[in-house]
Formats: C-alpha cells, sequence, structure tokens
C-alpha cells in the first residue's frame, strides 16, 4: 500500500524549534486590515509563507530544505552535453519549456533535525555567485535557525556553491559550534598543489578559481575538520552519507530512513532538470570526472526510479523534493512533488 507522506505544518515548524508563540502571532497577522502598507503586507507574507524554506519529515526526521538562491546558466551547452550537439540541448530544454537564455540553477541546502543533531549539508554560495545567491543564513533565520544552532556541516564537495557560506569575510567559520565533515577523497584531491581536473571540461580560470577556492575552504575547516571513509557512513541515527564519485571523487549522497519512510538527497546527481535526467549520458563540464559522473548520474537514477524514492536536491527546482520515473529507453523524468503547507 502506498504511504501518506508527512508534511510538517507552520505551526508543528514552529513547535519544534520553540516558537510556538510567534505561529499563533502571524496567524493573527494573517488577518490583516486591507489598509496595511503593501510593505508591510509583503513582510507579513513573507514570514506567513516560510520564504525561502521548506520543512517535512521523514519518519522521526525533520528536515528542511532551505534555498540560497539561483543564477543563469548563460551558455547551457557545452556546459551540458559536450558530447552532444547545441540543438539537441536546446531541444531537450524547449521540450521542458525552458528559453535556452533562461536556463537557471537552483541552490539548496539541506536542514536535517535528528534527535540532538541539528545537520546542515553544504553552506550555499555566500557571495561566490552574485545577489541573487547567499540567502541561506537568511532563509535559516526565518526556519528559526541560528548558526549557533548547527551541531555539524556536512559538505558534499567543495565546489563554491556548496561552501562559499562556510566562512565569513574575514575567512571565520559561520557556523561555531559546528564539527565540519567531508569524505577524506574529497580533501585528498582539493589539498594536493595542482588537483588533476584535466577530466573535467570548465574553462582553465574557473579550475583555478575551483582549486583556490578548495583550498580556502580546507584551511579555514581544518581546526573542525571530521573525515569520513569508505562508501557508506552512519551520521546520525537514519542519517547515512553515501560516497557517489564522479562530480568530484568524494562528492557525498545522502540516505534518509525513519519509521520505514526513506529519502535520498542526491546533492549533484542532478545540475539541471530539463537536461541530466531525460539525458543522464550527457557529460556535464563540471564534473571532475564527466564519464564517471554521467555513469553515477544513471546508476542511481535508475535506482531511485525503480524505488520510487522520494528525492531532493542540491540543484532541484525550489521548494526541491519529488521522485524520479523511467522515460524511454535511457532516459528519466523529474516528477516534483506537490507543494504542502
Amino acid at each position: 500500500m502506498p504511504t501518506q507522506t508527512k508534511q510538517v505544518s507552520r505551526r508543528d515548524s514552529f513547535k519544534w524549534l520553540g516558537l510556538a508563540g510567534t505561529a499563533v502571532a502571524l496567524d493573527s497577522a494573517w488577518r490583516m486590515p486591507l489598509a496595511m502598507a503593501e510593505e508591510q503586507q509583503k513582510a507579513v507574507i513573507e514570514r506567513m509563507t516560510g520564504a525561502g524554506f521548506y520543512p517535512t519529515k521523514i519518519g522521526d526526521l525533520y528536515v528542511t530544505l532551505v534555498n540560497d538562491g539561483l543564477f543563469t546558466f548563460p551558455q547551457p551547452h557545452p556546459l551540458f552535453g559536450s558530447n552532444t550537439t547545441k540543438e539537441a540541448v536546446e531541444m531537450s530544454l524547449y521540450e521542458n519549456f525552458v528559453p535556452y537564455d533562461q536556463v537557471i540553477g537552483h541552490v539548496n541546502t539541506l536542514l536535517i533535525k535528528a534527535g540532538r543533531d541539528v545537520i546542515l549539508i553544504d553552506t550555499g554560495c555566500a557571495n561566490a555567485f552574485g545577489p541573487s545567491c547567499g540567502h541561506q543564513l537568511k532563509n535559516l533565520s526565518r526556519a528559526g535557525v541560528e548558526p549557533g544552532d548547527i551541531t555539524h556541516v556536512v559538505l558534499t564537495h567543495l565546489h563554491g556553491d556548496h561552501t562559499g557560506g562556510l566562512i565569513d569575510a574575514d575567512a571565520k567559520l559561520t557556523f561555531p559550534k559546528a564539527k565540519i565533515i567531508m569524505h577524506d577523497a574529497e580533501a585528498a584531491f582539493w589539498g594536493q598543489d595542482v588537483p588533476d581536473l584535466s577530466k573535467s571540461d570548465i574553462p582553465a580560470e574557473m579550475k583555478t578559481a575551483f582549486a583556490a577556492g578548495a583550498k580556502k575552504i580546507l584551511t579555514a575547516a581544518k581546526p573542525k575538520l571530521e573525515l569520513i571513509k569508505g562508501d557508506r557512513t552512519d551520521l546520525a541515527p537514519g542519517v547515512t552519507a553515501v560516497l557517489a564519485a564522479g562530480h568530484t571523487p568524494g562528492h557525498l549522497i545522502f540516505d534518509l530512513e525513519s519509521r520505514g519512510e526513506k529519502m535520498t538527497y542526491i546533492t549533484d546527481l542532478s545540475h539541471q532538470v530539463s537536461v541530466t535526467f531525460p539525458h543522464p549520458d550527457w557529460l556535464v563540464a563540471f564534473d571532475t570526472d564527466q564519464k564517471a559522473g554521467a555513469a553515477a548520474r544513471q546508476s542511481y537514477y535508475d535506482r531511485l526510479a525503480s524505488g520510487r524514492t522520494r528525492i531532493a536536491g542540491s540543484h532541484l527546482p525550489f521548494p526541491g523534493f519529488g521522485h524520479v520515473r523511467k522515460l524511454g529507453e535511457n532516459g528519466y523524468q523529474y516528477v516534483p512533488e506537490e507543494w504542502r503547507w
């Protein structure tokens, strides 16, 4: 029998965060007078809808997807599909109603409350990708969570859109009480004098910037850094980090399971749903090993589709939860979950 997804209401999320009184206040605020100034109305509606965060539950796990912002890909090809034609990429986008010059990259992070642990998976871009990104701290605060509440920060890999928010402008750690966790293979790769990016297809200046940014993060994280090894590591009851190498050597995804409910956080197994899902074999320039990245997509998409597993992801359109469906012989389709609030 299909199981019904448990959603967390606004009131429940405030209760979990110790803000039950706020929920009552906001319920009252919703019945605002029509004469209220437009700016005030906008502020109230933002608080009411939880702009920038979306809570749900996986059994006993409280899970909140927190949006950091978005950016556009000015030249989708050959960033996507260098092993096919520009026309094929244009057609894939067209079939999904995405204009070629308006291809969006969403940036999400994941907050998990597991018992006493408050785990943040990735930290967003900060100021690395312009003013349309870098909103994670603001949206965490809207969700009732402040930097000092975080007990663990897990860096899925050391690209700037996942690590930028770990440090402030002075290179000091943003989350003062948190352990910082990453895979040993990721730290070893980016810790080299010259990381081998020969199997990636990003421009040379971007390779240099990626390597410099990763080293900066490794240096800042060192006092609180804990490295994990192997294919699977339990981080907390029901939360397992899984090595899914290809995008980078230590790229992590996450299996969540509690009371018979499951979800997989796919991190960067998809960068743009209108391209990577229907054509997982198309190369992605950002992958440190493009062929290994394509193989990982194919393998995990097949597993997730066969198991009808709920997913969330770093670059899925907000609110970022859904499923994967088989599409044709070799393709897949992302099916977004209905928004419940």
